[in-house]
């Protein structure tokens, strides 16, 4: 499944592993922590936090949203301007 999202926070855990906390746009309520893909993290954190940082929405994939530490298993930053990107 995938959905549109927005960031509320992310960073490391002192388990080695990277964590984003989510508010899914489709599911009101729908607001919890998940875990960056293992071999992925690095490029997780930094979309996570380049949508942290400019209040742009991400788009992202997992397996069972309704869980919480459920695995992303890929995470885009989404555009979200009223200019079409394809005017830039």
């Amino acid at each position: 499944m995938y959905c549109d999202c927005e960031v509320v926070a992310a960073g490391p855990k002192n388990d080695g592993n990277i964590y984003i906390w989510l508010s899914l746009r489709s599911s009101p309520g729908g607001s919890r922590w998940y875990q960056a893909e293992p071999k992925m993290q690095s490029e997780m954190l930094a979309t996570a936090l380049a949508a942290l940082t400019s209040g742009q929405l991400v788009s992202v994939a997992f397996e069972k949203p309704e869980t919480a530490y459920t695995t992303i298993e890929w995470i885009y930053l989404k555009w979200t301007s009223d200019k079409a990107a394809s005017e830039i």
